[in-house]
């Protein structure tokens, strides 16, 4: 009965661990920047002009 009990408990942290040390992998590769264009339309001089904007997160 002890040996299933701390074998669960090994797994457990082992488990645990895993995941811990996954987590920090992904947060310690540098963000990947994402650009898309924005599309406006505007009065200039009373002429209707497309603007593009270019935005970064």
């Amino acid at each position: 009965m002890n040996r299933i009990v701390l074998a669960a408990i090994c797994a457990t942290a082992i488990g645990v661990a895993g995941q811990a040390s996954a987590a920090q992998r992904h947060h310690s590769q540098p963000h990947k920047v994402v650009c898309h264009v924005e599309h406006h339309k505007v009065k200039v001089h009373g002429k209707w002009v497309i603007k593009q904007n270019k935005v970064c997160k």
